[in-house]
């Protein structure tokens, strides 16, 4: 309302090209115009360009108490000074201003008194005045709050709110007192006011009540003091005046804090009056207290109880303030701390709010100060001291003095000079150096210098001289500072320029990684032309270099680099040496980057073999041949050739498999001779590649019904097969030429095809299933063998004749019956069960095996079938042989099976070990391996098996199982082995070491096998536990015995066990578990009972792990002689001899 006037501010929503013109009014609301506000209205003017204009409404004040008003401005008739530009009002287009009421009553209220009254209930009036009326209702909350009266025991507690009506000024508030007949003092109790309403102000916001006792007049006591404020060492006389002479007054019916209370006696003149003095409490920065006797402390001579007193109330500062501390407030000698200044301000420190202080310079004479710091004149040394006192006038100890040396003299300028004027400047003096070394001269001795490049920053400078740098003009300063820190003027400027650029270059490649036939163009560019740059000026590695040439500018030279052939880790470089050429203006050239060269000059490396051997029909998709070439570490692999189209290869390890099936009677080779060339190429990362030709050889298989099968040098071959009744029958080439000549072929043993009856009978003892029977005689079961891996048979089902008769299941005559001459003819229809039949007696038959009167050259028939459906077997002498189709020695045999499967590993497993402990093995002790194959093989030479132990791959050799199918390796523990997680067996760990695994076909067996694990069941420790205990012990006599008199330790006794022996180990007890050794007798050092009688007793402590690796200490216990009153000697030593004779 007190505002003068209103501001109201249009705006256009944009600026317009012509003039706008808009209509506004006032419009009264609750504001009356006139009264409130000045009535206004016209019109607004916008030129081109304008979008604002301001109206301003006087507004009315005046003093009355009423509510906020109101009125309204209003906008309209829009428009343009051309007729043709639309203009329209926005929102909104009219604003309602508010006139604030700032005229507010002021309520207040008065202190007031009231009689106690000795019962009943008075009241206490509060009167609440407005200073003017209101013109709307006003309104404040009152609350009653305790004094030294309290509520409900002085006077009732009350709270509420007060209203003033419109108009009304006054209002009051009646507070009940309580009444009672007790002495006591006046008691006070407060109105408070709060919260009021809108439109009201507070004059004051409380009122106090004073309840005035009316009982009957007690006896009082005022204490005084003669001072009531106090610091270090002070003290007062305390009077207590009484009203009437007290009875029984003493000090304990004075209450006192903050001090002691003494000496406290009656005045002789007044025994009103008494006297006492009290001293504070000390060292208290902060002392507060009070002296006072309560009511009913004392009575007078009526017997009237004495009220309370006055509460004297004392306060103060005891402590006594700290010495405070100085330092200069800049040390700006050379060194901080040295005690050497430039500047005479010395700051204090520790000083106590609204302390004083004052300092001394050493002639003892004290200054005040002010602040925080003072300032001393004068050149030299100073020795200052200070002190202060507090508030309360506590002095402190003086501070410990601080001496410095004042210094202010500015020294002299330095002067600079050039160190060398002598470079690639034409002549001395002429300000042009190499050299950016300046030297400094008429340097104060301690002072420190700086120096200025021109460019307004200075440096610090050391020693001397200094070195600057950057090519061109310098003009340089330099200053210096002394010990105090006094800043010398600026000296003569120097100017001079500096050449001390050394040329460079850089050294690049088309190419830094190589590979075989490589080469590259190395370029050496230069910052600027150099002087002598030649061939060798350069230093190269991993290759050579060609012969440098510059182009036409001369800053750029350059080279063909050629690697190094024939290296697998190409490691080279080449580099250019500082001062190994200069430029024109003789500044050593810097040396160049260096150029490292990396590559693979050196192709890849066969370690595989060039040859490979195949059986026929081995199944397509099978691995023939692994190609290995530098371990495959970054090779991959290719193939190539003139049967390469009959493998594939896989890229990333080299092996090649078969992609057809070969047949040894129907090669497929290029050269159709059962030798199938490839090339295998190997590259390596770096692109080097090498190839290696391989040559595949088919080789044959037995296959039931081909021509001819091979038996091997024993036995020599099959031949001339003819099938009948669905089964093959050979002649046996035993001579193993080929043909029916007893030839010896070459390669073979035999030197004839015919054969005896007891070598058929030694070679024919299997049955059908290869179970050895027949006791020494082939018989119908027992008439079956294997030749090198082929199941033959002697055949059956035949005719014998012979010119005396003989006949199948006839009896065999010609021969006594002691000759067997009364048997009849098996039903094994052969030759050679007739013989039988006489053989095992050891008489009546010729030499071998043939019957007693059998004619040596009658011919006999045969069951075995030939190209004539039958064969003539011949008997001469007792060789068996055909003499009807082919006239020659040929005995005939069915073949029953071919086996071309090579045997394969089933499973590896740790079987078996000796000297096992808690799944643990130990040097010495002995594991067995199990290898089980698919089929019994048989076993030559050593073949090996690796073990992994520890990280470390060791060979189990071969122990038993030739024959069989299960073969066991052996491997003995070494000592110092450790694996705690098992003995593991790596994949394909078989070895032949030089020996063969072969199945009794001949089939060598396939090594190959998956790794096997860890076995957790066979962990090695084969390392004996270690001794940290000492080997010896000492013992005084007549110790008791149980006395733990040892305590071995190996390996901080974690799995160890011990036990105890040696020659006077029954002397001594031990705990197993811990090693502790304790005594089992009483030792005496005159009866020693140890086995040497020397008071030294030998016993052995053995630590055994839970492998059952063990360690032995021999342990020596000395018994020392202890001093016995009575005994007959006691020993004194060297030095005193003995004591005898008691």
């Amino acid at each position: 309302e007190s505002d003068a006037v209103a501001v109201i501010t249009v705006k256009l929503s944009q600026a317009a090209p012509d003039f706008l013109y808009v209509d506004y009014k006032t419009q009264a609301v609750t504001a009356t115009a006139g009264d409130d506000y000045t009535e206004s209205s016209g019109s607004l003017e916008f030129a081109p360009g304008e979008t604002e204009h301001a109206v301003l409404i006087a507004l009315l004040s005046n003093t009355r108490v009423e509510p906020n008003e109101t009125f309204r401005f209003l906008l309209g008739n829009p428009r343009a000074f051309d007729a043709g530009l639309a203009v329209a009002l926005g929102a909104p287009a009219s604003a309602t201003v508010t006139i604030q009421n700032d005229d507010l009553p002021t309520l207040s209220v008065k202190d007031i008194s009231v009689t106690e009254g000795n019962s009943g209930n008075g009241n206490a009036q509060f009167t609440l005045t407005l200073d003017q009326v209101s013109a709307i209702p006003l309104s404040v909350d009152y609350a009653t709050r305790d004094g030294t009266a309290g509520a409900g025991s002085d006077y009732t507690a009350a709270r509420g709110t007060l209203s003033f009506a419109i108009g009304q000024k006054t209002q009051t508030v009646s507070i009940p007192i309580l009444g009672d007949a007790t002495l006591e003092t006046d008691e006070t109790f407060s109105l408070d006011l709060s919260n009021p309403g809108t439109g009201l102000a507070l004059a004051q916001t409380s009122a106090t009540a004073t309840i005035i006792d009316d009982d009957a007049q007690a006896p009082t006591l005022t204490i005084a003091a003669s001072q009531t404020t106090f610091k270090a060492g002070d003290s007062a006389t305390l009077t207590f005046t009484f009203s009437a002479a007290p009875l029984d007054f003493s000090a304990a019916d004075i209450t006192v804090s903050g001090g002691t209370l003494s000496g406290l006696a009656v005045s002789s003149a007044n025994p009103k009056v008494y006297s006492a003095g009290f001293t504070p409490t000390a060292d208290a920065d902060n002392l507060t207290g009070s002296i006072l006797v309560t009511a009913g402390q004392f009575t007078d001579a009526a017997g009237n109880a004495g009220m309370a007193s006055n509460v004297l109330d004392t306060q103060g500062d005891t402590r006594v303030p700290i010495a405070p501390t100085l330092a200069l407030t800049t040390d700006s000698g050379s060194s901080a701390g040295d005690g050497i200044t430039q500047s005479g301000t010395i700051a204090v420190d520790g000083l106590e709010s609204g302390a004083t202080w004052q300092y001394s310079n050493g002639n003892g004479s004290w200054k005040a100060g002010t602040g925080s710091s003072f300032t001393l004149t004068g050149q030299g040394a100073h020795t200052v001291l200070v002190r202060q006192s507090d508030a309360a006038g506590n002095q402190s100890a003086n501070s410990t003095a601080l001496t410095f040396t004042l210094d202010n003299v500015l020294p002299a300028a330095p002067t600079l000079t050039l160190t060398s004027d002598s470079g690639s400047g034409s002549s001395a003096g002429d300000g042009i150096t190499q050299s950016g070394v300046l030297s400094v001269s008429g340097l104060e001795s301690g002072a420190t210098w700086q120096y200025n490049n021109g460019n307004g920053s200075w440096k610090p400078g050391t020693g001397s001289s200094f070195t600057l740098t950057g090519q061109g003009a310098h003009t340089v300063l330099v200053r210096q500072s002394d010990a105090a820190g006094n800043q010398s003027p600026n000296s003569t400027a120097l100017t001079f320029t500096l050449d001390s650029v050394s040329p460079a270059v850089t050294i690049s490649s088309d190419k830094t990684s190589f590979k075989t036939g490589d080469t590259a163009t190395v370029t050496f560019s230069f910052s600027e032309i150099p002087a002598g740059f030649a061939g060798n000026d350069v230093t190269v590695t991993g290759g050579s270099l060609g012969a440098l040439t510059a182009d036409a500018g001369g800053k750029i030279y350059t080279a063909t680099f050629t690697p190094t052939a024939n290296s697998n880790s190409l490691s080279g470089a080449i580099a250019v040496a500082a001062a190994t050429y200069t430029d024109t203006a003789g500044n050593n050239g810097a040396a160049g980057n260096t150029l490292s060269l990396t590559g693979d000059t050196q192709a890849p490396v066969f370690s595989s073999g060039t040859t490979v051997t195949v059986a026929e029909n081995t199944a397509s998709g099978t691995t023939i041949y692994d190609a290995a070439a530098d371990g495959d570490a970054g090779v991959t692999y290719g193939l190539t050739g003139a049967d390469a189209a009959k493998f594939t290869i896989d890229a990333t390890n080299g092996t090649v498999s078969l992609a057809f099936l070969p047949d040894f009677e129907a090669p497929a080779d290029n050269g159709a001779n059962n030798v199938y060339d490839f090339s295998v190429r190997a590259t390596d990362t770096a692109g080097n590649f090498t190839e290696q030709a391989v040559a595949m050889t088919v080789t044959d298989v037995l296959e039931t019904g081909q021509p001819v099968i091979d038996l091997g040098t024993a036995y020599g071959k099959l031949i001339l097969p003819v099938y009948v009744d669905g089964n093959w029958y050979y002649y046996w080439d035993r001579s193993g030429d080929g043909s029916y000549a007893d030839t010896q072929g070459a390669g073979y043993t035999n030197t004839a095809d015919y054969t005896t009856h007891d070598d058929l009978d030694g070679l024919f003892t299997q049955d059908i299933n290869g179970a050895t029977g027949g006791a020494g005689n082939t018989n119908n079961t027992y008439r079956y063998t294997s030749l090198n891996g082929i199941q033959v048979a002697l055949p059956t089902q035949g005719d014998t004749i012979l010119t005396t008769g003989f006949r199948l299941g006839t009896t065999v005559g010609g021969s006594p019956v002691s000759a067997g001459s009364t048997l009849t003819n098996p039903t094994y229809d052969d030759l050679l069960a007739i013989w039988d039949a006489y053989n095992g007696t050891g008489t009546g038959t010729n030499s071998y095996g043939t019957p007693l009167d059998w004619y040596d050259h009658h011919d006999y028939w045969s069951a075995t079938p030939s190209a004539s459906g039958h064969a003539h077997v011949y008997l001469n002498f007792g060789n068996v042989y055909d003499n009807f189709d082919y006239g020659n020695g040929y005995v005939a045999l069915q073949v029953l099976s071919v086996d071309a499967t090579a045997p394969t590993v089933s499973t590896i497993a740790i079987t078996s070990a000796t000297g096992l402990q808690n799944s643990t093995l130990n040097a010495g002790d002995m594991v067995s391996v199990t290898v089980t194959l698919s089929e019994a093989t048989t076993v030559t030479g050593t073949p090996q098996l690796a073990l992994t132990i520890g990280g470390t791959t060791v060979q189990a050799g071969y122990a038993s199982g030739s024959g069989s199918t299960a073969l066991v390796f052996q491997y003995a523990i070494q000592a110092n082995q450790t694996d705690a997680n098992g003995i593991g067996i790596p994949a394909n760990a078989l070895a032949l070491n030089g020996g063969a695994l072969k199945d009794a076909a001949g089939n060598n067996a396939t090594l190959s096998h998956a790794l096997v694990a860890d076995n957790a069941g066979y962990r090695v420790d084969a390392t004996a536990p270690v001794f940290t205990s000492a080997a010896t012990a000492t013992v005084a006599e007549n110790t008791a015995s149980g006395t733990t008199i040892y305590d071995a330790a190996a390996d901080g006794d974690t799995g160890v066990t011990y036990g105890i022996s040696g020659a006077d180990a029954a002397k001594f007890t031990m705990d197993l578990s811990n090693g502790t050794v304790s005594l089992a007798f009483l030792p005496d050092f005159e009866v020693p009972a140890d086995s040497g009688a020397n008071n030294v007793y030998d016993f052995s402590v053995r630590a055994t792990d839970t492998a059952g690796n063990f360690t032995d200490q021999a342990v020596a216990m000395t018994v020392t002689d202890v001093a016995e009153a009575g005994q007959p000697v006691i020993e004194l030593g060297a030095a005193y001899g003995k004591l005898i004779l008691p």
